[in-house]
């Protein structure tokens, strides 16, 4: 064989092993890839820091599963999350990408453990200085809303959720932050097919509020910033 020739043969072998080495870290670590992806939108979207435990894309299930995702406070609040959520689920049914757009749900699991409304010494809350961020995003939002068009719910047949508790937290006057515990977990809910369907889900988050605001009674500001929030 001619040396060139082998040269050559040398290459194209070294190349494609490397191709195939690059194709086998690209299918071992997609999930870590996407997990990374999502992340950096998330901060760009918030203009805040996001965490992320994992992310793992189960193609044989039809669904997508998050854990120990937090979403931390923009600047001029607290350097912590105000949004903590250890696992979340969403698997579609096989037929979930329907001709008319429709998805269908086979099970959602959501586990909120915390979420926190942070007031700051400005006055300001951290939720509505984060929607302000959103809406001053660099994203196409009328891409986003055609595309949120397109697509329809289509019913969930399982949904299983755990919500942790609630806080208020006002920087200007501690003694006025305040804790609500809902104590919901791993409670399921079936055939969730319309918005009259999640009624239940949310009477009972309510009642237990309550139940959580009685057994901790307080002077806390709790109640006023829901009222701005409502407004």
């Amino acid at each position: 064989m001619k040396p060139w020739l082998r040269r050559l043969i040398a290459v194209l072998a070294t190349g494609l092993a490397l191709l195939l080495i690059a194709i086998v870290v690209l299918v071992w670590k997609f999930d870590f890839f996407v997990g990374k992806l999502l992340v950096v939108a998330l901060e760009q979207e918030l203009g805040a820091p996001v965490e992320l435990g994992s992310f793992h894309l189960r193609l044989s299930e039809n669904a997508v599963e998050v854990r120990d995702l937090k979403l931390y406070d923009p600047p001029g609040f607290r350097d912590q999350p105000w949004l903590q959520i250890p696992e979340l689920y969403l698997a579609a049914s096989s037929t979930a990408a329907a001709s008319n757009g429709t998805v269908h749900w086979r099970e959602v699991r959501l586990n909120l453990s915390e979420l926190a409304l942070v007031v700051n010494q400005k006055g300001q809350t951290n939720v509505l200085e984060l929607g302000k961020r959103t809406r001053n995003s660099s994203v196409d939002t009328a891409s986003m809303t055609n595309w949120e068009s397109t697509l329809k719910f289509g019913g969930l047949d399982r949904l299983v959720l755990s919500v942790g508790q609630l806080e208020f937290i006002d920087l200007r006057n501690p003694a006025a932050s305040q804790e609500v515990r809902f104590g919901l977990t791993n409670r399921v809910y079936t055939n969730l097919n319309s918005v009259a369907d999640f009624q239940p889900v949310g009477v009972e988050l309510m009642v237990r509020g309550v139940a959580g605001l009685l057994a901790r009674p307080s002077e806390g500001g709790l109640s006023q910033l829901l009222r701005q929030l409502t407004r």
